[in-house]
């Protein structure tokens, strides 16, 4: 969870910064976490910024979301930490 990892190291070393970890969990309650209720939560939350960790190929799903964020707070800015997954063959 990079995500999770740099907020601790931001509530570490700048206490003041309030950092806030809202997971999008679809599988759990897809109504709660559809995309307009989401984007309605991070509306509500008043961010600065607003950061994704994503996992390479499978962030399509991830772009209603973006969609709806940006309809409700356009101002917003984002960041998206991605990770790839990466199979590096070594010689024996």
């Amino acid at each position: 969870m990079p995500i999770a990892s740099m907020a601790a190291y931001l509530k570490r070393d700048f206490p003041w910064v309030e950092v806030l970890l809202e997971p999008v969990l679809i599988l759990r309650d897809a109504e709660k976490y559809s995309p307009e209720n989401y984007a309605r939560t991070v509306q509500e939350l008043q961010p600065d910024l607003i950061a994704f960790s994503i996992m390479s190929p499978p962030w399509y799903p991830m772009e209603p979301y973006f969609e709806e964020i940006k309809k409700l707070v356009p101002d917003l800015q984002f960041v998206s930490v991605a990770i790839r997954q990466c199979f590096l063959k070594t010689k024996p």
